[in-house]
């Protein structure tokens, strides 16, 4: 037979009873509405005059809620913006299995930061989305699209590993210094050109002649030559580029009348090429200088610039250094040889030495005992070789004992003077030997 808990009145089934749902069900129903009833007498009451912390619990109506997000300002209930419904089940921690996002109140964080409210990648730390440089850009920190790096490596490799530094044009010039129908053409130091005077007649200064047969650029490629003084014209002075074939016609021309122009190269063979500056008849000139440079289209920069040889030139000019002093020229103007390469002026002195009469001969002095830690000096006179009478000078000198060492060697007058000092121990019989070089 069933009985009764002592507090609340709750069935309790005894051993033998049959099991009957409704009972069961019945004290669920109490425990839950007991324990429910007591939570809301212990719980405190919203107060719209306090501030909440996240995870407070307070009574609202006959509802329990937990606070999701802070309440810093006093005031009216701000319903699900701080606040959710509370559930015993929940135990007093983590979520109450809602589904909605915003209540949810230990949201996923990356590198500390909530994921909430509409944040970018760079909020949270992270790589935002990348933005590509279609070719490599001064002072720009994006990374470049492949096709940028490769048609950027082509230029450098055309204009660097391939042809050189950005001014195409070889130097030195078909022409140098020279006056030419009363223009003076001077040739000077960056490879500008500077002319002076009244043009009886056109005047022209070649840089590149055609019958050169100079190959420096490349079929169906793109350039720019320049370096014409600004205000010319047809009538006052130009620059003018032509690409020949060998029956002499243009196969690409420009002239440039100091805006530069551009040569746009057919993909087709060419013979030579012929590039000049010209002052036409009648026109006064003073210091006027042309800056000739031919460049890839691709490069913007006008700023003119020298040529500089290619890696190629570089490459073969070393190739070509001479190894042997029969390959090096002798400039014999002023020695008074006749010879024309080093090997032979080397042989032609050898030869006048050999014939100019010299010989070399022996002195000794006296033997002498020369204590240790002493000095000696000795004066050996000189004896002059039968038809000799000069002495050039002293080309070797033997102590007689390796603990003499010399410390002057003087010729004065007919002697030799030798002061030597013995630093190891003491010699005997040590005699001063000295050779000179004798001249008739």
């Amino acid at each position: 037979m069933a009985t009764y808990t002592s507090n609340y009145g709750w069935t309790k089934p005894s051993g033998s009873d049959n099991v009957d749902i409704s009972v069961l069900n019945n004290n669920l129903d109490n425990q839950d509405s007991t324990i429910h009833d007591a939570f809301l007498n212990m719980a405190p009451p919203f107060s719209e005059s306090s501030t909440y912390a996240v995870d407070d619990i307070v009574l609202y109506g006959t509802g329990l809620y937990k606070c999701h997000t802070a309440v810093v300002t006093p005031g009216s209930w701000t319903g699900s913006t701080n606040w959710q419904v509370y559930k015993l089940s929940e135990g007093g921690s983590g979520g109450g299995g809602t589904t909605n996002y915003n209540q949810l109140t230990n949201k996923p964080q990356i590198n500390s930061v909530e994921l909430s409210g509409n944040k970018t990648a760079g909020d949270f730390g992270l790589q935002g989305e990348l933005t590509f440089d279609n070719v490599p850009t001064d002072g720009s920190n994006n990374p470049v699209k492949s096709d940028g790096i490769y048609d950027s490596e082509k230029d450098i490799y055309a204009v660097m590993g391939k042809m050189g530094a950005k001014n195409l044009i070889p130097y030195p010039y078909y022409e140098s210094d020279h006056t030419e129908s009363g223009i003076t053409w001077t040739v000077n130091s960056d490879g500008s050109v500077t002319a002076n005077g009244t043009a009886t007649a056109n005047s022209t200064f070649v840089f590149r002649h055609r019958g050169e047969q100079t190959k420096f650029i490349e079929k169906n490629t793109s350039y720019i030559f320049s370096g014409c003084p600004s205000g010319g014209s047809n009538s006052t002075y130009s620059m003018a580029f032509f690409v020949k074939n060998q029956d002499d016609s243009n196969i690409a021309s420009g002239v440039d009348f100091g805006d530069g122009i551009t040569i746009n190269m057919p993909n087709e063979d060419y013979y030579g090429i012929y590039a000049f500056a010209r002052v036409f008849s009648g026109q006064t000139v003073s210091n006027l200088t042309f800056k000739p440079m031919l460049r890839l289209a691709s490069i913007t920069d006008d700023t003119y610039q020298p040529y500089a040889k290619t890696n190629k030139e570089l490459t073969e000019a070393i190739k070509n250094i001479p190894t042997s002093a029969g390959d090096i020229s002798y400039d014999n103007t002023d020695s008074g040889l006749t010879a024309t390469d080093v090997q032979e002026a080397v042989d032609e002195v050898v030869e006048k030495i050999a014939n100019s009469g010299m010989t070399v001969a022996t002195l000794k002095g006296t033997a002498h005992t020369v204590a240790n830690g002493t000095s000696h000096s000795e004066a050996i006179p000189i004896t002059y070789p039968t038809g000799y009478t000069r002495v050039i000078g002293v080309v070797g000198f033997d102590l007689g004992n390796s603990v003499l060492t010399p410390w002057q060697i003087k010729i004065s007058g007919d002697n030799v003077n030798i002061s030597a000092f013995n630093h190891y121990t003491s010699s005997a019989n040590a005699k001063t030997e000295v050779t000179l070089l004798f001249a008739k």
